[in-house]
């Protein structure tokens, strides 16, 4: 149980420095954004790919892993729009 709330935190951790870092590098607002969306159309991929596929060991990781990954992505959309917001407060 404590390493699945630890795996949670490092894909949040993971997901929310790329997107601070993309904020930094690059001056358009859509790109710190894309690492909340490829983590989210990655996880609702898993999902579909659970939901097609025999049952089996290999379909329950998948699935797994898609939730963890739906987590990072709302996570990083998150931080990606208190990183906006708070560009724009500061202008």
């Amino acid at each position: 149980m404590d390493s699945g709330i630890i795996l949670l935190i490092v894909i949040a951790l993971i997901a929310v420095g790329i997107t601070f870092v993309l904020s930094k590098i690059f001056t358009q607002r859509i790109i710190k954004y894309l690492p909340g969306l490829f983590l989210l159309f990655f996880s609702i991929y898993l999902v579909v790919t659970t939901r097609a596929a025999p049952g089996g060991f290999d379909s329950l990781i998948k699935g797994i892993w898609g939730v963890f990954l739906f987590y990072g992505a709302v996570v990083a959309l998150i931080a990606a729009a208190i990183i906006d917001y708070k560009k724009k407060r500061s202008k």
